[in-house]
């Protein structure tokens, strides 16, 4: 590391009440000209030599410690008042001290962090700026949405768990039948293998057909250091009312990966036919009414074997049945009808008789909650 320069900095403050610029904020607490106390907030960094006065004015000697001062408004010592005619008055002298800001011999020593630091001032601008404004209203925004989602939440909870009365009529039966099929065929497929890679057709193919394919660019990278000097800085006090500012250069060389060229990865593609079992449209059947008119269908030895032929089709499963009850009510003195439907087992199906009347608890969504005489939580609802 290679220093550049070094610079040395006077703390300094300038006195707000009477202008009094260039004041040491090591050993100057008090304006010498007016008594003012010395504003921390307003410390900066010069580099002219700060003016290090320790006595300007009448001086007064403190009568509840006896401690000297300059020209003050309170003893810096012990704080109390100098202007209640109890202090000693002594000779009257301007003087700029050269010394190194040490008290004199009847002072008690005083460090910066023991003085009675002077109160902070709001600053109103920030409090009222632009920006506490926004930010006021975005949070102003921000609880509305939260208040808005809990109501809407609320809300939703509530209609999804309403009890509502009401009468169903049973208006229709529906039934649907729904069986998947399976179909053995010879199948056309490919497949793509990364040269170098694991991979080949299943062994019951045939008619296997091979193609050289490019399959992709992979960018080759390669670490490079590049050279940099960097400068900085760096500040320390010197316990004396002044820093030293160092400004250095230092090496902040870094790495980083360069493209320096491309690998093309090839591969071989695969065509061949295999025979296998796949999906085919499902055999289906639906109806109204209690009377059922389901399919048959048997799937014939042959196509159970472990040769089956081309054409051959399987039922892989069961079929799937689907019962439903279309009921219809009336709201608001039988001036609006609503539909509603229930999928239910066909021993419960069955028991339905169209056009009669079904005492039901609805939700606030208009869903079917329970029937009487068929869901056993009807009456723990009703009760409620």
């Amino acid at each position: 590391m290679a220093v550049i320069k070094s610079e040395t900095f006077h703390e300094a403050w300038d006195c707000n009440v009477c202008d009094t610029k260039g004041l040491s904020a090591f050993s100057c607490k008090q304006c010498p000209n007016c008594g003012a106390p010395l504003d921390e907030e307003g410390v900066y960094r010069s580099r002219r030599p700060a003016e290090n006065y320790n006595f300007k004015g009448y001086d007064v000697i403190c009568a509840h410690c006896e401690t000297r001062n300059e020209k003050r408004f309170s003893c810096r010592n012990c704080g109390a008042s100098l202007t209640d005619g109890d202090d000693v008055r002594v000779k009257s002298f301007i003087f700029k001290s050269e010394s190194d800001g040490k008290p004199p011999p009847k002072q008690r020593p005083q460090s910066r962090a023991s003085r009675q630091r002077p109160s902070r001032k709001v600053n109103l601008s920030k409090v009222n700026s632009p920006n506490g404004v926004v930010n006021r209203k975005w949070w102003y925004l921000g609880s509305a949405v939260a208040i808005l989602s809990a109501c809407i939440a609320i809300w939703f909870y509530s209609q999804l768990n309403a009890v509502i009365t009401a009468t169903l009529t049973a208006e229709q039966a529906h039934w649907d039948y729904h069986l998947p099929l399976e179909d053995f065929a010879p199948r056309h497929e490919t497949m793509t293998v990364v040269d170098g890679g694991f991979g080949s057709p299943p062994s019951n193919a045939y008619d296997v057909d091979s193609t050289q394919v490019f399959i992709r660019s992979d960018p080759i990278y390669e670490t490079r250091t590049v050279s940099q000097t960097c400068t900085g800085t760096s500040s320390s006090s010197n316990g004396d009312g002044t820093w030293t500012e160092t400004t250095y250069t230092y090496d902040c060389s870094y790495t980083e990966q360069v493209q320096v060229g491309t690998n093309d990865i090839w591969g071989t593609r695969y065509d061949y036919t295999v025979d296998r079992w796949e999906s085919i449209s499902p055999l289906a059947r639906d109806g109204w009414g209690h009377e059922t008119n389901f399919p048959t269908f048997t799937t014939p030895n042959v196509c159970l074997s472990t040769r089956p032929t081309y054409g051959c089709e399987r039922a892989p499963g069961e079929p799937q049945l689907t019962f439903t009850i279309h009921f219809f009510y009336f709201e608001n003195g039988e001036e609006e009808r609503h539909d509603v439907s229930r999928t239910m087992e066909r021993d419960v199906w069955d028991g339905f008789h169209l056009g009669k009347d079904y005492p039901a608890i609805l939700n606030g969504f208009g869903t079917i909650r329970a029937i009487a005489g068929i869901d056993p939580e009807y009456q723990e609802l009703i009760g409620d």
